[in-house]
């Protein structure tokens, strides 16, 4: 992993907790240009919590988008329930107990690797049980300000959230700017490999 802010203690986390946003933390990246929104091709199911089991992941601000990966990757792409079983499965994760922290999640894909943060992009991992690997493949659920979304911070990186940068899947640091919260929103669907 690419060096990191320091590490200190997390804040004991909840499964979902009640703050409405991260904190305002100046950023250390450049801004990014902002991608445009997809169209929805269907309704979506309800925002659900999110709780262990299968999930699927969508951008509150890419409606018919999904958190999938290519070529190892987190990216996002356009789904729905009419899309093949193949790219279904793949955007499908089931949220399990938090390798670093029981009280947060980990996603694990359908061949057994995890979702995790390497040199700060979102990839999928063999489980190499180091303690690196336990807190980049860990997620704090963190309400959203929008109604029925959720923000996921890194358990060992606070004040990291899984954020999109266009199509692309990255965990960067907060600059609490609307911009970044809007990137940063997800929605828990149910699972589109169901």
């Amino acid at each position: 992993m690419a060096a990191g802010p320091a590490v200190g203690a997390a804040p004991p986390p909840s499964a979902v907790a009640t703050t409405a946003a991260p904190p305002a933390v100046p950023s250390p990246s450049p801004s990014r240009p902002r991608p445009s929104a997809s169209p929805s091709r269907s309704q979506p199911a309800p925002a659900r919590p999110l709780a262990a089991g299968p999930v699927s992941l969508e951008p509150d601000n890419g409606p018919g988008l999904f958190v999938t990966t290519a070529g190892g990757l987190g990216v996002l792409q356009p789904l729905s329930a009419g899309s093949g079983a193949a790219a279904r499965r793949q955007a499908t994760f089931e949220a399990v107990a938090g390798l670093n922290d029981a009280k947060c999640f980990s996603f694990r894909a359908a061949d057994g690797r995890y979702l995790r943060h390497s040199s700060w992009r979102l990839r999928l991992d063999a489980q190499n049980s180091t303690a690196l690997f336990r807190g980049d493949a860990t997620f704090c659920v963190r309400a959203g300000a929008v109604t029925g979304t959720v923000l996921l911070e890194s358990s060992n990186y606070p004040g990291w959230f899984v954020h999109r940068r266009g199509s692309e899947m990255w965990v960067d640091h907060s600059d609490g700017s609307a911009a970044f919260l809007a990137d940063s929103y997800f929605r828990v669907r149910p699972p589109l490999a169901a």
